[in-house]
């Protein structure tokens, strides 16, 4: 292929996006160097550079320290979001649904879990039917699997319930999962509204989570309601759209 005109660099990002795409550059391979892709298309440092950049914007290639530049590995995990958070299932575990789902893969998890008490962000106060501004308690939690930054998990209650349940602003992980130890306590959720968008990283997620150039993240945000109808805690999980699966069942 030799292309030619004003759509070089186009042509060039398209015809390493069709040998990733059919597995001829398959997930870990090193692509060619700078110069042997000059040689080959017959253009410019330049053209290959800029070539290359759309590609690693696209999310299909990264840059690895001392190993040139090598087509992203995709070995995303499943979420199972329509039981994750089932008291039957939680139970006889006896262990957070993120580990239970983890391990099940084959992978290793752990969880780093920060709290705080901070002002809730508008989109939570709305969804507890707070007043903007209100006070909120929040349980902000970063997910690895395999020692690798997996996703950020952040959990917010309202005030009056952090003072009734001390768990909530425990920084001790809950091995059975606060949604059933807030049970335990009389503090049912008895359904759960799910949203789910997409967008890119802020800088700060982007940092956190290791998440490299083209990469956009799902934001899945769940309002736990009790039987009474009233909202007790908002989740907002923010997940690189290249790790994750995210699995509903729902009956015929």
């Amino acid at each position: 292929m030799r292309p030619s005109g004003k759509h070089l660099r186009t042509a060039v990002a398209d015809d390493l996006r069709r040998a990733i795409e059919t597995g001829e550059l398959p997930p870990g391979a090193t692509l060619p160097t700078e110069p042997v892709l000059m040689q080959r298309y017959g253009v410019s440092r330049n053209t290959v550079r800029n070539a290359l950049g759309d590609l690693e914007n696209a999310g299909l290639i990264e840059v690895r320290q001392g190993r040139g530049r090598q087509v992203r590995r995709r070995e995303p995990v499943w979420i199972y979001a329509s039981r994750s958070e089932s008291r039957a299932r939680r139970r006889p575990s006896g262990v957070d649904s993120w580990v239970d789902d983890m391990r099940s893969q084959g992978r290793v998890p752990r969880t780093d879990i920060e709290v705080a008490v901070l002002h809730a962000p508008v989109d939570v106060s709305e969804r507890l039917n707070l007043d903007n501004g209100a006070t909120v308690a929040v349980r902000r939690r970063i997910r690895f699997a395999d020692d690798q930054p997996w996703n950020m998990n952040d959990s917010y209650y309202p005030m009056w319930l952090a003072q009734e349940v001390p768990a909530i602003l425990d920084p001790a992980d809950v091995t059975t999962g606060l949604t059933v130890h807030l049970a335990d306590r009389g503090y049912a959720q008895v359904y759960y509204n799910d949203e789910l968008t997409a967008r890119m990283p802020t800088p700060d997620e982007a940092k956190a989570l290791n998440i490299g150039p083209g990469v956009p993240v799902m934001c899945h945000m769940r309002t736990g309601v009790t039987k009474g109808g009233k909202p007790i805690r908002v989740t907002v999980t923010v997940m690189p759209g290249d790790r994750h699966r995210l699995l509903y069942e729902v009956p015929a």
